[in-house]
């Protein structure tokens, strides 16, 4: 995303970085080297606040994506990384909001933990409900509602 950071674990611990990206599209990257922040931190340590936040929103992240992998049947994560996609890069579509950035099946199913085949089926089953509206390489969110009401529905056998 704009303004996102990567690696900003190593700048304190100083071990390599746990994640790396993929662009999928025109984008500017800023390399700031390691020795640099730390200067910049050791000269202003009150800009030790905002990384604390950064680090902080990112632990949360995880944290959450865990016990959803963890307590969420694929159904309710699909759900939920679907809104969030609308969130991110919805636009207005006359039948709801359509999710503007190409993430393909086995792409979705790596973030999901699942395979692609799992991801299509559950699709196809959010589609089935009227939730959803699947065209060629777009999904469209036509029942955000429905979808929020889905995700907190109680899960279990």
């Amino acid at each position: 995303e704009n303004g996102d950071w990567l690696g900003e674990i190593s700048i304190f611990d100083g071990l390599p970085r746990l994640t790396d990206a993929v662009a999928c599209g025109e984008c500017q990257v800023l390399v700031v080297p390691r020795q640099a922040i730390q200067d910049l931190l050791a000269r202003q340590p009150e800009l030790y606040a905002p990384f604390v936040q950064i680090l902080c929103r990112k632990l949360r992240m995880a944290m959450e994506g865990m016990s959803d992998l963890m307590l969420l049947p694929l159904s309710q994560r699909l759900a939920k990384r679907l809104l969030a996609l609308a969130d991110d890069y919805g636009r207005p579509h006359e039948h709801g909001i359509e999710i503007d950035f190409h993430l393909p099946q086995d792409e979705l199913g790596r973030l999901l933990g699942t395979s692609r085949q799992s991801v299509s089926k559950e699709l196809k089953a959010l589609e089935k409900n009227g939730w959803v509206k699947l065209a060629y390489g777009r999904i469209i969110v036509a029942d955000r509602e429905a979808l929020t009401a889905h995700i907190e529905a109680p899960s279990g056998p």
